[in-house]
């Protein structure tokens, strides 16, 4: 059966939540869904106002993967630097601690520089990802002798894929002029992996850029979306996602001579452009809407208009004048599209974590 969509207002000066009512395979979504924002789940920063938690309608019935730590973090922030998977890391230090304290004191010199969380991407010396490998390759043999404690196969399974994640970010270093294709190909290793982990019932939801989740018009490597579709088939259904205006969060990357850099803040853009896919979509007049793009007609204006290369919106982690649009077919890159009218940056609490519930952060309407 095809993908049922709808809408739901809310009370006055809440946010407008999108409904998506899916049914597929009797009932259940297909895994895994790839959206441009995350479901809500313990450990998973909300993508909306800090404190309120998103409604989930009761016929969306979606296992969330709760795994955050395994997740490859390679942001860029405009310099192509990868993130250090410093959860990863202490994951490994904190097993061997238990597991085999000599082999821990050997860990801890060489993973001291990645096990610090609130360090930025920053590029790192070719040299320095070698060695990074090799470890990573002793780390592997070590966990193939027999256990000295015994543990579950599902821990070791993951101490084991946090040793991979650490091998993905090592190739990143080593070659960094590849490092777009092995990022996104590392993301959909790991995500195969813990659908696999989780078992043949489980149901995924995952969050990233269009740029990442697309199934085609992604241009030079292969996204992703790409990935997984190949490895999945339609069983993944894709959405994009498109906006007419509003403001959002994200790094600030100068765009004017001697402009400084001043991190994460909100930024504010106008209406789309007509003609774009973004300015088209806003001529609806709806607040927030889902489209399903398998259902199209096979020929006709509506059919042309979704195959056709258009403009649209190309921001993400970060934000300069400068960076020029994408030019994407929506009914090939994306089994589907959520437009939303206006947005509204996330309002970040003092200490940048979520408020227990029945709390609000300052500012908030």
């Amino acid at each position: 059966m095809a993908p049922r969509f709808g809408s739901v207002p809310t009370r006055a000066r809440e946010r407008r939540r999108l409904l998506v009512r899916a049914s597929m395979r009797g009932g259940r979504i297909s895994p895994p869904i790839l959206c441009p924002f995350t479901a809500d789940a313990p450990g998973l920063p909300c993508p909306v106002r800090p404190g309120r938690a998103p409604v989930v309608h009761p016929e969306v019935r979606v296992k969330v993967l709760c795994l955050p730590w395994l997740v490859l973090s390679l942001a860029c922030a405009g310099t192509g630097a990868p993130r250090v998977p410093s959860a990863s890391a202490r994951a490994l230090v904190d097993f061997f601690e238990q597991e085999a304290p000599a082999f821990h004191q050997r860990l801890l010199g060489p993973l001291a520089p990645f096990l610090d969380e609130k360090k930025g991407p920053e590029p790192l010396p070719v040299e320095t990802g070698k060695q990074l490998a090799g470890l990573v390759a002793d780390i592997d043999a070590r966990l193939r002798l027999p256990p000295i404690r015994k543990r579950s196969e599902k821990a070791r399974a993951l101490v084991s894929r946090h040793a991979r994640v650490l091998g993905q970010f090592a190739e990143v270093v080593v070659a960094p002029h590849s490092s777009t294709e092995l990022r996104d190909r590392a993301m959909a290793e790991n995500a195969r992996w813990v659908l696999e982990h989780e078992g043949p019932e489980a149901r995924m939801v995952l969050w990233a850029h269009n740029g990442h989740v697309c199934i085609a018009d992604r241009g030079g490597s292969l996204s992703m979306g790409q990935h997984l579709r190949e490895a999945l088939g339609p069983g993944m259904y894709v959405f994009g996602f498109v906006f007419n205006q509003g403001s959002f969060q994200a790094v600030h990357m100068p765009s004017e001579p001697n402009e400084p850099r001043r991190g994460v803040i909100p930024h504010t853009v106008p209406s789309a452009e007509i003609g774009w896919l973004d300015g088209t979509l806003a001529r609806a007049r709806v607040s927030a809407f889902a489209l399903d793009l398998r259902g199209l007609p096979q020929e006709g204006g509506v059919s042309d208009f979704f195959v056709r290369p258009r403009y649209t919106r190309n921001y993400g982690a970060v934000f300069s004048k400068d960076i020029p649009p994408r030019v994407v077919r929506a009914a090939v890159a994306y089994d589907g599209l959520l437009f939303v009218d206006h947005t509204q940056a996330a309002i970040p609490t003092p200490t940048g974590r979520r408020l227990p519930p029945g709390q609000q952060a300052q500012g908030a309407p």
